[in-house]
């Protein structure tokens, strides 16, 4: 089973995602980034990060995975209702920008092109 990991400081959004996906996918959520640098136990197959996050920022986050030789193939979808930053989260190495709230099929739709286009998750320890 594929494995999406959440980067969410919304607890409701959170479990929104989780509903939506835990049927599919091995779904790990984290409301702060600091477990991606400080080293997880498995390379996800889609990284999805909200941009207001305590600490970290989305951006920094994104950077962050993107320039890691272990994540750097793995998709990040950067969300956030801040639509002004779209720009910045390309800049940043973000595949796609998605703008909240968002409709379930379009997050679905999404979420399924990337994490299809991963190969299996490999077990690593950072």
């Amino acid at each position: 089973m594929k494995q999406i990991i959440v980067v969410e400081d919304d607890a409701g959004i959170l479990e929104i995602f989780d509903i939506l996906f835990k049927e599919n996918y091995r779904v790990t959520s984290l409301e702060h980034g600091d477990v991606i640098l400080t080293g997880l136990n498995a390379i996800p197959d889609l990284f999805i990060v909200d941009y207001r996050l305590p600490g970290y920022n989305g951006l920094e986050l994104c950077k962050y995975i993107k320039n890691h030789t272990q994540f750097n193939q793995v998709p990040v979808l950067i969300t956030s209702a801040t639509a002004d930053i779209a720009r910045a989260a390309m800049d940043a190495g973000a595949d796609e920008f998605i703008n909240k709230p968002f409709s379930i099929d379009y997050i679905r739709d999404r979420v399924d092109f990337y994490a299809s286009r991963t190969t299996p998750v490999i077990e690593e320890s950072l």
